[in-house]
């Protein structure tokens, strides 16, 4: 299953979802942006802004896998997004799927906030068993498929019937139901529908387009396996890193790539080119 990239398309369009999971109220008039720090050529993967500037930007990471220099290279961001208005405060939060994937390397982790999900979601399920977030990451935590099976309507209809504004219970839908795919993913459209007891998803939006999606998942996971088979090819050993790069490229740059990959002479320029992106 990936889940960086749903987490992030969710906290696109739902910003507060950070501030939930960290146990606090979402500040008024947040922006969410994911934008290239210059000086480093990378590009953030969630900044979020409030528009009270007396309230400080906050960097968003989010890690599901082991990813040993995650602090320093946070810090590093950090330090230089503060550069460029010293005036308002920088704060950097890791939202970390478990405790496990903790590097706590230090001193970053005194300065970085550490969030496991998997301990923020119970928490949320001890105060609201019903709340949006407890319904739509379901899929990523309930380990026996009969167990989320049963659950997958109360948990689509807590996201549907909750008082979230339009946009954020989209965002929940449409995670809730990518991650559901991906459970149950030997299942026919029928099957889903009717076995997960849910309303048939060519109905709505959302499942439209997760099943546009899934005609060119296809394609895309074979560009994928191409451009990592090259790199492997040119370069060696490939760091979990930069497959997590590679894996997150879309179908144009990924061919971008296997043409760029012609040229590359060192693993330091495959690098620098995933940086870009």
């Amino acid at each position: 299953m990936t889940f960086d990239k749903q987490l992030y398309q969710l906290l696109a369009k739902w910003p507060g979802a950070a501030y939930v999971l960290c146990g606090e109220t979402p500040p008024k008039g947040l922006r969410y942006s994911a934008p290239v720090v210059k000086a480093i050529e990378r590009r953030l993967d969630g900044l979020i802004e409030p528009s009270d500037h007396s309230k400080p930007r906050r960097i968003v990471e989010v890690q599901f896998q082991n990813l040993a220099d995650i602090y320093p290279r946070t810090a590093a961001a950090m330090a230089l997004l503060h550069q460029t208005n010293v005036k308002r405060q920088i704060e950097a939060v890791i939202l970390f799927a478990t405790r496990k994937l903790d590097p706590r390397t230090k001193p970053w982790s005194a300065v970085i906030r550490a969030v496991y999900i998997d301990e923020a979601i119970e928490e949320l399920r001890k105060k609201d068993p019903r709340h949006p977030l407890v319904a739509a990451f379901e899929p990523v935590f309930e380990k026996r498929q009969s167990r989320l099976a049963a659950k997958a309507r109360t948990c689509y209809n807590s996201i549907q019937k909750s008082s979230l504004p339009a946009p954020a219970q989209e965002a929940c839908l449409a995670i809730f139901l990518s991650w559901m795919t991906e459970r149950f993913k030997k299942l026919s459209r029928k099957e889903f529908t009717m076995i997960l007891n849910l309303p048939p998803i060519s109905k709505t939006r959302i499942g439209r387009e997760l099943l546009a999606e899934g005609r060119l998942e296809g394609r895309l996971e074979g560009h994928c396996a191409m451009a990592l088979k090259q790199a492997a090819h040119k370069f060696g050993h490939l760091s979990s890193s930069t497959i997590k790069a590679i894996r997150a490229l879309k179908a144009p740059e990924l061919e971008s790539l296997g043409v760029a990959l012609l040229d590359m002479k060192s693993m330091k320029e495959l690098r620098a080119w995933l940086e870009l992106r």
